[in-house]
Order: C-alpha cells, then structure tokens, then sequence
C-alpha cells in the first residue's frame, strides 16, 4: 500500500466516524426558580423608596451549571441541567419582584433605573447548590444582603442592615428538576424574610 493509499484510507475512516459514527447530543434541561410572590398583612406603608442593586456570586455559582456536592470536597453539575441565566441574576430578578409585589415601598427602583435613591439593597450569593448530607439531598441556599443609607456615608454607619441569610430545603429527588423546586421554595422563604427586615428597618427611618 503506498501513501496515497494509505491516505485515502484514513480519510473514509474519518468522514465514517463524522457521518455516523458519532452519538447524538444530549437534551439539556434549562430551569428557572418559580414561586408565588410573598404576601404581607398588617403592614403599615413605608414612605421610604429603595433601590435594589445587582446581586453578586461567589466564583464557584457565577455561571449556569446546576451544582451538587455528593461528599465533602467533591463538587461536580448536573450533564443534562442548566439554570436559564445565572443564579445571581436570578434571585435579582425574582427578590426584585418580591419587593415590587409587596407593596410596602413608595417606590422601588432596580440596577437598569437611573434614579438614585436614599437606601440601596445589596447581596452576594455565597452558596446556591444542592448537598447531601446525613442520606438527604438539600437546595443550599445563602445570601449575603446589606442596605446602605447614602444619606449617612460619610458616617460610620453606611450600613443600616447587614446579615447573612441561610436555608437548606430537601429534594425530592436527585434531579435537575428537583433542584429548581426546592431553591424556589427556599427563596421563596428566604426572600420574605428579606423584605421584612429591610421593611422594619427603613420604617423607623421614617
């Protein structure tokens, strides 16, 4: 066999492999947390108008993978699930509209508005994967939220709220699907619990 030859042998071998040889592409899933906007009753209006900033992640969430951790130190994602846009974004989206919902603002203006306003919201996503601990898978979710009154910058006291939110809701399953029901039912929780803090706090600014 001389090298013509032998070329054009591995040429059929490579457009075999091309044309039918290769597997089909797999189905991915895209997800997006769906939940109920949180209700309030009882509240007293606040005449205070608040912006809410973009949300940040932690490097390790700032990207669509749907993120598990099987054992300590060991992280890997879901093949066949993304999340529709990243989770900092997200929970922007959906805090954004948990506030708007609520109806215990003046007025709520988001990262895309060009008014400026007395208090902004602030976060980080510090952790938005699903575990397993004790035999149970959980949604882990934790953010980072601070409200900062610009009024008082040039103060010690630019931060009137600064906490850390944390929740873990167990899956019912092991699945990207499974994933996306627990974190929205963990935003869902956690996200009330955010407006309220930010509400009690800004209503004695008042």
């Amino acid at each position: 066999m001389n090298i013509k030859q032998v070329f054009l042998f591995l040429a059929v071998i490579a457009m075999a492999g091309c044309l039918g040889g290769s597997r089909s592409a797999a189905v991915v899933q895209y997800s997006h947390l769906e939940y109920g906007a949180p209700g309030f009753v009882n509240l007293a209006p606040c005449p205070q108008a608040i912006r809410v900033e973009r949300l940040t992640a932690n490097r390790a969430f700032d990207s669509r993978a749907m993120i598990y951790r099987s054992e300590p130190f060991v992280f890997a994602d879901y093949p066949s699930g993304r999340w529709w846009v990243t989770p900092a974004d997200m929970l922007t989206d959906s805090l954004i509209r948990g506030i708007q919902a609520a109806g215990l603002f003046s007025s709520v203006f988001t990262f895309r508005d060009s008014e400026e306003t007395r208090f902004v919201l602030e976060g980080n996503v510090e952790e938005f994967m699903e575990i397993s601990a004790k035999g149970e898978s959980l949604a882990s979710l934790v953010i980072r939220v601070v409200c900062v009154d610009r009024v008082k910058q040039e103060t010690a006291g630019v931060a009137v709220l600064q906490k850390t939110y944390s929740l873990r809701e167990p899956l019912r399953d092991r699945t990207p699907e499974a994933l996306a029901r627990a974190m929205s039912v963990a935003m869902e929780k956690l996200s009330k619990q955010m407006i309220t803090d930010v509400y009690q706090i800004l209503q004695k600014t008042s």
